[in-house]
């Protein structure tokens, strides 16, 4: 027969309580038929304080203790540990990659994510450094985890959680989400990759990072010269960094910042913040086509400098020039049974900011036109060939085409007691 018997049990503050005083109600102890109540049995009397007793240690793990599903990343993807260039995989990248792992694993929701991280770092195949750890929500939104000291107090039972290989950003470091852009493809940009830039670093210097990568994934050989990275505006190019601009000086890395990298045909023609990159395409009226965007870079910003260069690119003379800003995301696809009549078209131009251009910023679309050049008579049945053309290319592409819709004008209704006397 037992000598010795402790009984404790869990209270509703997730406390350990110990039943120490047997002329006690239990109900009065706050004690309800959902708590546990854990029990020892011994023969001899433990002679330390209750905390540092075996049972309260023991039964202390067991109530911190949760589970855990870890989602492992395919080995195959993972980075060199001996590279300055590091890649990320992103969530579509771990969602469609049938070679992910999936392993069980408990743990103490006291420990920290650097503990974790370290515990996983033999399933994962790196250090601890090379990988990332996200907890996974219901709905499928990933958070990541980079604090090293934050404990994992806030993880519930069966939490999931995903592991992704790329070194956890240092203090000073941003990370970056890199699209590639070429204006004259059906699909004009498309993901690349992630990468890591640091507080002070060019973008010279990054560009000189990124090239070996570039070569290597795109097959093709490119000198730096010939690169260019750009601000990404939803899905349409924006201001052009220059190779002088430094990240955090001149550039303000924020969560989720996007940049698009152009490989161009020669070296950078952009050397200046004061110069302006500007999309035109020549809309021709007699063929009802729209040319694919070429770029022109202006010194001087300023109307004229643009007549001059988009006239010399589509062998229209100045004088009949008529220009128009582009509707829509980039490359400003719209229905060619629209852009004549249907856009602001102008000759008379005073300012780049002004209407009907409004260009603020580099990676607007201009359409020209010589005011000279008729437009083809459409039949009915050659419209309504376009506009079925035109649904199919819009319902198979990211770029979306406006569907061709009749100009709509105001009505003015009379009755025969207000009818004008003219």
């Amino acid at each position: 027969m037992c000598r010795n018997l402790i009984f404790l049990w869990i209270g509703s503050y997730n406390d350990l309580k110990l039943l120490d005083n047997p002329s006690k109600v239990l109900k009065e102890l706050g004690f309800f038929k959902n708590n546990r109540v854990f029990v020892e049995a011994s023969d001899e009397e433990e002679d330390v304080q209750f905390k540092d007793s075996k049972l309260f240690k023991v039964v202390d793990v067991f109530q911190h203790t949760i589970q855990l599903f870890v989602l492992l990343p395919d080995p195959s993807t993972k980075p060199s540990e001996h590279t300055s260039r590091y890649i990320c995989e992103t969530a579509v990248d771990s969602e469609k990659n049938e070679k992910q792992r999936e392993k069980l694993v408990r743990v103490d929701k006291r420990i920290t994510l650097g503990k974790l991280k370290e515990i996983l770092k033999s399933d994962v195949g790196c250090a601890p450094e090379f990988f990332r750890v996200y907890r996974v929500y219901s709905n499928n939104q990933e958070i990541e985890y980079s604090k090293l000291t934050d404990p994992l107090t806030s993880f519930s039972d069966d939490s999931k959680i995903r592991v992704k290989y790329s070194r956890a950003l240092k203090k000073g470091e941003h990370q970056l989400k890199i699209f590639l852009l070429n204006p004259t493809e059906k699909e004009p940009y498309k993901y690349f990759c992630d990468w890591i830039v640091t507080d002070g670093m060019s973008v010279k210097q990054c560009k000189e990072l990124l090239q070996p990568e570039i070569c290597q994934r795109c097959g093709i050989d490119v000198p730096v010269e010939n690169l260019r990275m750009r601000r990404k505006n939803w899905k349409n190019p924006a201001a052009v960094y220059v190779d002088s601009q430094v990240f955090e000086d001149h550039i303000q890395v924020y969560a989720s910042f996007e940049v698009f990298l152009e490989i161009l045909e020669g070296p950078e023609l952009m050397t200046s913040t004061d110069q302006l990159s500007v999309y035109v395409r020549h809309w021709h009226p007699s063929t009802i086509t729209l040319d694919p965007p070429k770029e022109v870079v202006l010194q001087d910003s300023v109307v004229d400098e643009l007549k001059a260069a988009v006239s010399k690119l589509g062998s229209v003379p100045e004088e009949n020039l008529e220009l128009c800003k582009g509707r829509g995301h980039f490359p400003c696809e719209m229905s060619v049974l629209e852009i004549h009549d249907e856009c602001d078209w102008s000759s008379d131009l005073t300012s780049l900011r002004a209407s009907p251009l409004l260009i603020t910023d580099d990676g607007a679309v201009v359409f020209f036109r010589d005011k000279t050049e008729k437009l083809m008579e459409i039949t009915e049945e050659k419209k309504q060939e376009i506009i079925k053309k035109e649904n199919a290319k819009s319902n198979n592409s990211n770029t979306r085409i406006g569907k061709f819709s009749y100009k709509e004008r105001a009505l003015k209704i009379y009755t025969d007691d207000n009818r004008p006397s003219n």
